[in-house]
């Protein structure tokens, strides 16, 4: 169709303009001619008007052929290939906001397109893109159901998960990739599941959650023989037992060696804070002592008040920083685990 409105337009169309003209300006004498001789003005009219029934007549066939045609409203005319190539190009191009409004437009201008689907799931990769999770998630989660080795259904289940984890919700971030784990036959995929929960176990064990480590080394020596190589399992077990083996510090002990003020700080090798703990809680509690004596317990009976609270905060702070403590170690670990080893994605 658009072959043929451009042949009659660009072609055909100027063709029968010029001969039509021609026609009329060769006719034209003759007509005045006969005018003259007989008088017949309706004659002249007759031939006129027959010399431009060609130029009518096309005018109208490029009418029927496009309705546009003679208006002087333009128009941007795209399809499927140009807005879904457009939309893909903003997205690997680093624009998420940009590649997720043209995938939408694709979406709604393209409904029968067979690449609908996959930009579906490009829309959900440009939410996460965009740090708005729970817009992700929620359509990871229509490939979820029901259950295929389709490439895209894996895949959605593995950035369910990391959604989730963003969101903070670890717990059903693990919950996520466990059933995977029990849907999947392809040994690659059980690998992946293994390597990613492995790694969730060590960044869970920074925050010190009980039996994070176990997991993760469970997991991680769970990969096949191929999978071990993928995903080093070799190093990771080496960052496991260095995690294991360095030397952390008991927020239990902190705590109770904090009675004596200072001594928390201390014993979590922050000694500038047990310094400064042990000079403020000694110098409250004899200005509290010193009031008593004088005879002055309002003053005491205020300043007392204000040394409990600072006396609380020291101890506090000592158990606190024993996790912090910890909580650093790992993070160096981890770190440096990283940046030998690529963590799944």
């Amino acid at each position: 169709m658009e072959t043929i409105k451009c042949t009659i337009q660009l072609v055909f169309l100027p063709v029968f303009c010029v001969t039509s003209m021609r026609t009329y300006f060769n006719m034209l004498p003759l007509t005045r001619l006969e005018t003259r001789q007989k008088s017949g003005v309706g004659l002249a009219h007759f031939k006129i008007s027959m010399a431009l029934i060609p130029s009518l007549f096309f005018i109208l066939v490029v009418m029927a052929v496009d309705p546009t045609f003679g208006s002087n409203k333009g128009g941007i005319y795209i399809d499927a290939d140009m807005q879904y190539g457009y939309a893909q190009q903003c997205f690997n191009s680093g624009d998420p906001s940009t590649a997720l409004v043209e995938f939408k437009r694709f979406i709604h201008f393209f409904p029968e397109d067979t690449r609908v689907r996959q930009a579906q799931f490009l829309t959900g990769q440009a939410y996460y893109a965009t740090k708005r999770y729970e817009e992700a998630r929620k359509i990871f989660e229509t490939f979820l159901f029901p259950f295929s080795q389709d490439p895209l259904v894996i895949e959605a289940y593995f950035m369910v998960s990391r959604t989730l984890e963003q969101m903070d919700k670890a717990g059903q971030a693990e919950t996520v990739l466990q059933n995977l784990l029990l849907l999947t036959d392809d040994i690659a995929t059980k690998d992946r599941v293994h390597a990613s929960l492995g790694w969730m176990g060590l960044k869970q064990s920074q925050g010190m959650t009980p039996l994070a480590l176990e997991k993760a080394e469970t997991h991680i020596n769970s990969l096949s023989r191929s999978g071990a190589d993928t995903y080093s399992r070799d190093r990771v077990n080496k960052t496991i037992s260095t995690i294991r083996a360095t030397k952390k510090k008991s927020p239990t002990l902190a705590g109770l060696t904090a009675i004596f003020p200072g001594m928390g700080f201390f014993y979590c090798e922050r000694y500038q804070d047990a310094l400064v703990s042990f000079v403020l809680n000694t110098a409250l509690i004899m200005a509290a002592h010193e009031s008593f004596e004088r005879g002055n317990p309002a003053l005491g009976g205020a300043i007392t008040f204000v040394e409990a609270g600072f006396y609380a905060g020291n101890i506090y702070g000592s158990i606190s920083s024993a996790h912090k403590f910890n909580l650093l170690r790992n993070q160096t670990n981890l770190e440096l685990l990283e940046q030998a080893v690529d963590p799944p994605r």
